[in-house]
């Protein structure tokens, strides 16, 4: 673990501990600004909850004096192996349905946009959802958890929060689309655009 003051560390497990209190106490101060009582779906607000950790642990890590890319790092590659297992939970079901990886992707993303992504409009997911050939392409117009991770940043007026969760969510998607197919292959997903760069829309397409 790399210090603020160039010093390199080791947590012992004392303070692993107080790091658990005080990534406890970061989600509490942080979903108190996000007001997920406001959310309008199950989905927005399991993403949001899931977000809150993710902002929390990049505070919690700061605080004692953890490098600010240090502490990314570690909330990025933690997130990634949380993720990646998830996806490995729902292999199984996909690899059932077909053994195409074209149509495992298919079936992922229609899923997804039932049971968390469904496009009910903001402040939850929006989005337009529609096929170019055979890929499935989504142009998302609002995401609450970014839109969450924006709020908390700005309300701190710590824009290193939005780094953090620009280097954990917003690049999980290329490797998760390769895991999915899960034919050995790469460049199953592309995003040319996306929210986290201050744009309007994200564009993501399946490349299936």
């Amino acid at each position: 673990m790399h210090l603020a003051d160039g010093e390199e560390v080791r947590w012992p497990p004392e303070d692993i501990e107080r790091f658990l209190v005080t990534l406890d106490r970061a989600a509490e101060e942080t979903r108190e600004i996000v007001g997920l009582q406001t959310l309008p779906d199950g989905g927005s607000r399991l993403m949001v909850e899931l977000d809150i950790y993710t902002v929390a642990a990049d505070t919690a890590l700061r605080r004692p004096g953890v490098e600010t890319g240090c502490a990314h790092a570690v909330v990025t590659d933690v997130g990634w192996d949380l993720y990646r297992r998830m996806l490995r939970l729902s292999s199984p079901s996909a690899r059932l349905i077909s053994r195409y990886p074209g149509r495992r992707l298919r079936w992922t993303i229609r899923a997804l946009l039932v049971f968390l992504f469904y496009p009910v409009g903001a402040p939850g997911y929006a989005a337009r959802v529609f096929r170019d050939g055979d890929d499935p392409q989504t142009h998302f117009t609002h995401r609450p958890p970014q839109t969450f991770a924006r709020a908390v940043a700005r309300h701190r007026a710590e824009p290193e929060l939005l780094e953090a969760f620009r280097q954990s969510w917003c690049l999980y998607d290329w490797p998760g689309a390769n895991l999915i197919a899960g034919d050995g292959k790469r460049g199953h997903y592309r995003r040319p655009q996306t929210l986290s760069a201050g744009k309007a829309r994200a564009f993501g397409k399946e490349n299936v």
